[in-house]
């Protein structure tokens, strides 16, 4: 899909007469048969961690795992994947070949995409001494500050909402003059502190669609998927305990016509009908206006029958009836909640908005009026945890039996990930358990013993592979089992 963050950034600076374009890598890759886009995200990043050791890191060790990782995955020797990295690498020296005139080249570093960036930065440097280049998409100042040392060749870190400070940065940078902003740090500034101005932020009253013309032109016919939207940015709750998301953003929401005006713009220009809601809760703590929203999707409905909106993500608190059934009038397929646990006294320990009975009731609703509740997480392995938390998750889960059997839910059950900007590694630190939080399956391959002087914390998110609980927990996962057997049998 195409990039909302990229192309939100490439919107507002194309508003203000900056001339910029964005090139879809990935779907370069994929196409060109360098990179399959079929494979799990580790494993599409995985040939850049190892060029990553082999240019940036210089690290033969992690060299040695990452690929002896790939040779596994693509069932391959080493010869044979070596061959490979080799290709790979003249293919981004060819890629990087046609950004000879750009004088900033910007990347998203989401997702440890960072260390695709990294190889990326370090072959332009290489060919292109002159060229800035600025990496976004971080979560917080102290996760920028660590990639100074992890991107070598990056020159500019941004994190949180970039429209604004990308901006400040792009029109400095071409004078020569900048050395940092609000949400900005540039490696060669006195100071790697932020600054105080360019801080601000875009007004989502005003219509600025995102061109996609870059996008559609990259997929070149190939299958299409959602478009993403926005409904609002930052969250309207920020209080969950477990969670580290929306860090870096204002709270703040798009109007209905707004909104209503962008779709319209995006199905009638290149002819999309299915969207996606990035929103953490697209009620936005405003149950009247979630209403009005709703009422102006099922107008866009009526008019265009193929209009769905694929994925959004709510709480389920104050949402009646009437409005969930307006929901699937409106397109609605996919819905995700946040349920996040079956206990109503782990509810209170992540400080959740919802209810546990405000979940409960949406999942049912929801199944009846067609809707799919997804991304249904019972998270374990917490630092408060107690047997009695799962004791109660084992009594809810008699109440759905039905759901389960059905296939109208599923439930995974991740472990609790702490990262510095969570709210729960404050309790880690208290409990003396930041040494145990060591499990994270990318930091086990793009950690390198010659880049040091950061905080794991501040770049990883990291679970504890000891599971106080584990008979308690396995026990629940055999009971969702056991419901799915014993009653599909009359289905």
């Amino acid at each position: 899909m195409p990039s909302p963050g990229s192309e939100a950034v490439r919107a507002h600076a194309i508003r203000h007469g900056v001339d910029c374009r964005i090139l879809y890598g990935n779907i370069m890759l994929g196409r060109d048969g360098m990179i399959d886009e079929t494979w799990p995200n580790f494993y599409r990043l995985l040939p850049f961690i190892c060029l990553y050791h082999s240019l940036v890191s210089s690290d033969e060790d992690a060299f040695g795992r990452a690929v002896c990782e790939l040779m596994k995955f693509m069932q391959m020797s080493k010869n044979e994947v070596l061959e490979f990295l080799s290709r790979l690498c003249r293919y981004l020296e060819n890629f990087v070949e046609g950004l000879a005139a750009c004088h900033l080249v910007a990347f998203s570093s989401k997702f440890h995409q960072w260390a695709a960036v990294a190889v990326v930065a370090h072959l332009i440097k290489a060919r292109f001494s002159e060229t800035k280049i600025y990496m976004g998409g971080q979560n917080t100042h102290a996760e920028s500050k660590a990639m100074v040392k992890l991107c070598p060749d990056v020159d500019y870190f941004g994190w949180g909402e970039g429209e604004v400070p990308f901006l400040d940065m792009l029109q400095k940078v071409s004078r020569g003059i900048f050395d940092g902003n609000a949400r900005t740090i540039a490696r060669n500034a006195a100071s790697l502190e932020p600054g105080q101005n360019a801080g601000g932020y875009v007004n989502l009253r005003e219509f600025v669609p995102l061109q996609l013309d870059s996008y559609f032109d990259a997929r070149e016919g190939r299958r299409m998927e959602a478009v993403c939207l926005e409904r609002s940015r930052g969250c309207n709750w920020n209080k969950c305990t477990f969670c580290f998301l929306s860090r870096g953003y204002k709270f703040r929401v798009k109007p209905a016509e707004v909104l209503k005006r962008e779709i319209l713009h995006y199905i009638e220009k290149y002819g999309v009908t299915c969207f996606q809601f990035l929103d953490n809760d697209i009620v936005c703590g405003d149950i009247s206006g979630f209403g009005d929203f709703l009422d102006s999707m099922i107008e866009i409905k009526q008019c265009h029958p193929g209009f769905v909106i694929n994925m959004a993500e709510l709480s389920p608190s104050g949402i009646t009836d009437e409005l969930i059934k307006k929901m699937a009038a409106a397109g609605f397929t996919n819905v995700q909640i946040g349920l996040e646990t079956l206990s109503p006294t782990v509810i209170r320990k992540f400080n959740k908005k919802q209810s546990l009975d405000e979940n409960l009731c949406f999942i049912r609703k929801a199944v009846e009026s067609g809707m799919h509740p997804v991304g249904l997480n019972i998270i374990i392995n917490y630092p408060d945890e107690e047997e009695q938390d799962i004791v109660e998750c084992m009594e809810t889960l008699a109440s759905i039996s039905d759901l389960i059997a059905s296939g109208a839910i599923e439930f995974q059950m991740p472990h609790l990930m702490v990262a510095h900007y969570s709210r729960y590694m404050r309790e880690v630190e208290i409990q003396n358990l930041r040494d145990k939080y060591t499990q994270n399956r990318y930091y086990s391959f793009l950690h390198s013993d010659n880049i040091t002087g950061y905080d794991r914390f501040d770049v990883f998110q990291f679970s504890n592979p000891e599971i106080a609980h584990a008979k308690e927990w396995k026990l629940l996962y055999d009971k969702i089992l056991y419901y799915k057997k014993r009653v599909n049998k009359h289905f």
